[in-house]
């Protein structure tokens, strides 16, 4: 195709440059570099697919417990301490306010829930939970646990 360009325009070709005497770069093309970078790439995101995977199939097979529990005068303890705890719900059935304690007894002076309400914290505490309702009432609690 060199005889369709002007001669005052052609590549100047050094004498001995025949095909046998082309010298081959050590160095890589320019795309090795970037293909290597995009089989990283591919490696990283399947390990991100499997990750996601295995999470998924980890809160597949999360477990929730419920119990409902007759609730007095006196602090029960409703659920023991468990350090795999990832979810919990408490809910008050009764017809007055139960109170709810983390560790220790629940007493008068410890959070409330209020008659019909609900505790649904954003992280679940792993202490036990004890539950006590006010004077000599007695309410039904719902409790739910998740591991």
């Amino acid at each position: 195709m060199l005889h369709d360009i002007p001669q005052n325009l052609r590549p100047e070709i050094p004498a001995g440059a025949g095909r046998g005497n082309i010298k081959h770069n050590a160095h890589p093309a320019p795309n090795a570099s970037r293909n290597t970078q995009n089989i990283q790439q591919n490696q990283q995101n399947q390990q991100n697919i499997q990750n996601i995977y295995e999470n998924k199939k980890a809160v597949k097979n999360a477990r929730f417990v419920s119990h409902i529990q007759n609730v007095t005068d006196k602090s029960v303890n409703v659920i023991k301490e468990n350090n795999q705890r990832t979810y919990l719900f408490v809910q008050n059935n009764g017809t007055s306010d139960i109170f709810i304690n983390f560790g220790n007894n629940a007493t008068d002076n410890h959070s409330r829930i209020v008659a019909g309400g609900y505790y649904e914290p954003l992280i679940a505490p792993i202490d036990s939970i004890y539950l006590k309702s006010p004077g000599t009432l007695s309410n039904m609690a719902v409790i739910t646990e998740g591991i």
